[in-house]
């Protein structure tokens, strides 16, 4: 798994299992229907779709909304949301999972949907896998205190990093087929990141969805990673390996 074999993550989120040690659960789902809710975790390493679906399929037509996605890394700094209107959704119409390339994914609806760590942690590396399917200037997806990475529309780069005291390096963030001139027209185009953030600013929250400014990120997620110290030397194995699970290019 990932984490075993590349350790030291400060926080992990995703649609499968990151660690062997891990015995937790992946996400817990909001039923639309009655507002129940219940813990999902994972079969053979990936998320358990028959429990979810058995659980927000009850209803019918009901959705199914993340409320909590779980910190893999062992530091229990949970993703999390109470707000209804602002949870991202992962099951539609109570038969159909969200995927990308057949991977359970999160649909952040740019205009409200963010998923929020409490507890600040330092951070240095961030990889994320992301599809947008739409953009405007500045619509962030992960930000921490004071900058953010975000999709930009027009022209050039479309990963940038705002605060140079939080992401010094921000430009040596790239798409996975490396392709820096393509726009956030197509709708199956996943993403890999990894953004530099110095390793000594003082301790941030971490969101998913937006960015300080509160600019909603449109987009499917299905996993963050954050490290405390640089990975530069396993962006490529690492990106191998995460590639191989989504088949992203």
């Amino acid at each position: 798994m990932l984490l075993d074999a590349y350790p030291g993550a400060i926080q992990a989120y995703s649609v499968r299992k990151l660690r062997t040690a891990y015995s937790g659960s992946a996400i817990r789902v909001r039923r639309s229907s009655d507002n129940s809710e219940l813990d999902i975790g994972f079969t053979s390493g990936n998320l358990d779709t028959a429990a979810l679906l058995g659980f927000v399929g009850n209803g019918g037509g009901d959705n199914g909304f993340v409320t909590t996605w779980y910190d893999q890394s062992g530091s229990g700094n949970n993703l999390t949301q109470t707000t209804a209107a602002n949870q991202p959704k992962i099951v539609n119409a109570g038969a159909v999972i969200i995927t990308n390339n057949s991977r359970p994914t999160f649909k952040f609806d740019g205009t409200n949907d963010v998923l929020d760590a409490a507890s600040g942690v330092t951070m240095y590396n961030c990889i994320a896998v992301i599809n947008p399917f739409t953009a405007v200037d500045y619509e962030g997806f992960i930000s921490a205190s004071g900058g953010h990475i975000y999709i930009r529309s027009g022209g050039g780069t479309n990963f940038y990093g705002s605060g140079a005291s939080v992401f010094p390096n921000y430009n040596t963030a790239t798409y996975v087929n490396n392709n820096l001139t393509n726009t956030f027209t197509n709708s199956v185009l996943n993403l890999w990141l990894m953004g530099n953030i110095a390793p000594n600013v003082n301790p941030a929250t971490l969101k998913v969805g937006t960015d300080p400014s509160g600019a909603y990120a449109d987009m499917n997620c299905s996993e963050v990673i954050v490290y405390g110290s640089s990975q530069a030397a396993n962006r490529t194995p690492i990106n191998t390996e995460i590639n191989a699970y989504y088949l992203i290019y």
